[in-house]
């Protein structure tokens, strides 16, 4: 991540906070990021310098005017004036991390040998929002080459509770 995508985000939260549409932003982003996602030479028509900016601008403001806040729209506008589309994605990143820490939450990405049961996963985000006091987003993905247990990855910290990790650790204390 950029120090500019970071500027960037920092100034639109900013914006949302005193609007309370922090939320808002957030989801609009999201659409955004989908529709760039699935559409990638978007971006580079947009990053085109031999395309002038106003007909950038229709092009932005026919996609999205009629489903996204107006500040929003702006702020992918001022992207394409800067020549800055590149760091789109980054933007939306850094928003959706002040977003959550501003709300509290964290994302934890829980790796598992096999899918969780819905029982398994509301008690391992119950644990995990105890011990980090705070909301807990998870993403879920099973890694058949784990042997057995989770691992879970959550603000900057890993939680290892795979069963090799617990094999090692025995193996450790017997040596």
């Amino acid at each position: 991540m950029t120090s500019a995508s970071r500027d960037y985000a920092v100034s639109l939260f900013e914006l949302a906070s005193e609007t309370g549409e922090e939320a808002a932003f957030r989801t609009a982003l999201a659409e955004v990021r989908t529709l760039f996602s699935e559409n990638p030479d978007y971006i580079r028509l947009l990053s085109t310098p031999n395309i002038p900016k106003g007909e950038r601008h229709t092009l932005i403001e026919t996609a999205f005017a009629d489903s996204l806040p107006t500040y929003v729209l702006s702020f992918l506008c001022l992207l394409c004036d800067r020549g800055d589309m590149h760091i789109l994605f980054d933007c939306i990143r850094e928003y959706e991390d002040l977003y959550n820490e501003f709300n509290r939450r964290i994302r934890a990405r829980v790796v598992s040998a096999v899918e969780l049961t819905a029982d398994e996963k509301e008690k391992l985000v119950a644990g995990l929002s105890k011990k980090f006091a705070r909301t807990i987003d998870p993403v879920y993905e099973v890694d058949e080459h784990l042997i057995g247990g989770v691992i879970v990855y959550a603000d900057g910290k890993v939680i290892d509770g795979s069963l090799r990790h617990k094999l090692n650790e025995m193996k450790e204390e017997l040596l």
